[in-house]
């Protein structure tokens, strides 16, 4: 049987609360600055603590994690991401 919106609603809060459990006491990634001589380097050590800290959050939707790691990125990552000519689909993905 399909799962309703409530339902979906109510599953989604509950993967949020055990990730926020889970990561109680754990940095969430920073911000990039893609001004940053070192940007290469700054970017593969936040996609590795955000790959980790997205373990936690399993379940939750692709558009959902995607929005996540945006706004952990930053607002210039918020506005890249908007602009991008991604196709079909992909700009709810990972």
């Amino acid at each position: 049987m399909p799962e309703t919106d409530e339902e979906g609603r109510a599953s989604q809060s509950a993967i949020e609360q055990a990730a926020r459990a889970r990561l109680h006491g754990v940095e969430m990634p920073k911000r990039l600055d893609f001004n940053a001589k070192k940007l290469h380097h700054e970017y593969l050590c936040f996609k590795t603590l955000a790959k980790k800290v997205l373990e936690c959050y399993e379940g939750l939707e692709q558009s959902v994690k995607v929005n996540k790691v945006l706004m952990w990125m930053g607002p210039e990552a918020c506005v890249e991401h908007e602009t991008h000519p991604f196709s079909q689909g992909d700009k709810e993905k990972l």
